[in-house]
């Protein structure tokens, strides 16, 4: 799918690290300003690792080169931008929470560096090969 885009290997590892940057970085801006709340609350500082904002980053891109892309919940298929709407939607109303806002916010920063990387990058022509893979 993000061969048939356009999204080479070169490219990919970029938009992989970019987003895993940019919310790791979104993580400790948001840590910063609430990292006494969360102290007085779990007694201890949180701490943010894993790849939420690499898997957003990666969503929005999908959804933005390939609107026609679906991911498959179970026995349904799901278009992915929908899928994407609905994380961004539910994402700043549990920003404050503990627990969960450090991943919401993990996955708004891999979403728009995902944006931005759409956006920004030169638009290039399919791969070749690449209708071969989509099969």
């Amino acid at each position: 799918m993000l061969l048939a885009a356009g999204i080479g290997p070169f490219d990919y590892w970029f938009l992989v690290m970019g987003s895993a940057i940019w919310g790791n970085f979104a993580f400790l801006l948001h840590n910063r300003k609430y990292e006494s709340i969360v102290r007085r609350i779990l007694g201890t500082c949180t701490r943010g690792t894993g790849l939420s904002g690499v898997i957003m980053g990666l969503a929005v891109v999908i959804s933005l080169s390939a609107p026609t892309a679906r991911i498959s919940v179970g026995v349904f298929r799901i278009p992915v931008y929908l899928v994407v709407i609905l994380c961004l939607a539910v994402a700043p109303t549990s920003l404050e929470h503990p627990q969960l806002g450090p991943g919401q916010v993990m996955r708004l920063g891999g979403a728009m560096y995902g944006a931005l990387f759409c956006l920004l990058r030169p638009r290039n022509v399919a791969l070749p090969f690449a209708e071969q893979l989509e099969t």
